[in-house]
């Protein structure tokens, strides 16, 4: 369906339903991947910055 016409019959609610469902289910997954490349980020520059403290420190 593209937004102009209505739905008059059971096939075409459950087409509409269907279509919303599978969009609602692929945000989810972007959403999800996105939070976890975001964690992920996150402790790998904290793991850096550690590190060049670490060496810092314990350079002579």
């Amino acid at each position: 369906m593209n937004g102009t016409e209505e739905a008059t019959s059971q096939k075409d609610h459950t087409m509409f339903l269907y279509d919303k469902i599978n969009f609602t289910a692929t945000v989810n997954s972007q959403q999800n991947g996105i939070l976890l490349i975001t964690i992920g980020s996150m402790f790998t520059i904290a793991s850096f910055i550690s590190g060049i403290v670490y060496w810092n420190h314990n350079r002579k």
